[in-house]
């Protein structure tokens, strides 16, 4: 069986919440300190795959973040070194 992973946020515990629902049992992760939680499922292995899933995604969010910011970034230091040096792109 799968692990619980730890909050993508705070990095804190999870834990299952069932929460009765119209005569039926409903399944939630959720962090134990900032409340951060999946959605309400009926199958407790699809709420655990949702809850280790948001930790990869989250990941990826912030390495496309970093790569897209930062080709910006050499690109404005590019532009900013090139008026430094007195290259003015061949214009007069």
């Amino acid at each position: 069986m799968e692990i619980l992973r730890k909050c993508p946020c705070c990095q804190s515990e999870a834990e299952f919440v069932d929460i009765p629902v119209s005569n039926s049992l409903l399944w939630q992760v959720s962090c134990r300190h900032c409340g951060l939680s999946s959605e309400l499922d009926n199958d407790r292995i699809v709420c655990l795959r949702q809850w280790n899933r948001r930790e990869r995604e989250d990941h990826l969010k912030v390495k496309l973040f970093f790569v897209t910011t930062g080709g910006a970034l050499l690109s404005v230091i590019g532009f900013v070194l090139g008026i430094a040096l007195g290259f003015n792109g061949g214009f007069s």
